[in-house]
């Protein structure tokens, strides 16, 4: 008697096993098979943003609430490019991540070199420096983020190519 209301659990408990293997395998074919791609939509009118400057350019933008891509110059969009000073903005948010750069007032000291530029010739905090495009002050930062750190960022942000070897200038 003891035996067959073991052999009864056992039964009931492979049973459940089973049938969650079976549930885990549905879901995971369902979703995978029914799972739609992103849509893609071309939007020649963001065109006008570089017109008024008479500049060549393409955007992605992505809806994440409606799956959706729009682009403008799908054609020039994969191609590469240094990333000149689009840069600062990737650059900031690693020194802020990492605690380099405390906040947009923290201010890195003029090291007295003249760059040519009026501007960029005095203290700088990162407000000053993005509004300025001051390349010292994010040269600096860089320097004090480290390069096994900032690659690590640039990984993990997946920013470009995350080729590190030009270093900090």
């Amino acid at each position: 008697m003891m035996s067959s209301i073991y052999n009864l659990k056992i039964s009931q408990y492979l049973f459940s096993i089973v049938k969650f293997v079976i549930i885990i395998f549905l879901t995971l074919l369902f979703s995978n098979t029914f799972a739609q791609s992103p849509a893609e939509e071309l939007r020649d009118d963001f065109g006008k943003y570089y017109k008024q400057y008479d500049v060549d350019g393409s955007a992605v933008v992505y809806d994440e609430k409606n799956n959706k891509y729009y682009f403008y110059n799908k054609a020039q969009y994969t191609e590469m490019f240094t990333p000149a000073s689009t840069f600062k903005i990737c650059n900031s948010l690693i020194g802020l991540e990492t605690g380099v750069i405390k906040d947009e007032n923290f201010v890195i000291k003029w090291d007295g070199v003249d760059r040519g530029r009026p501007e960029w010739n005095k203290d700088q905090d990162m407000k000053s420096a993005f509004r300025n495009s001051t390349v010292w002050y994010y040269q600096e930062m860089a320097r004090r983020v480290g390069g096994e750190r900032m690659k690590h960022w640039l990984e993990k942000a997946n920013y470009g190519n995350r080729d590190t070897l030009g270093g900090t200038g």
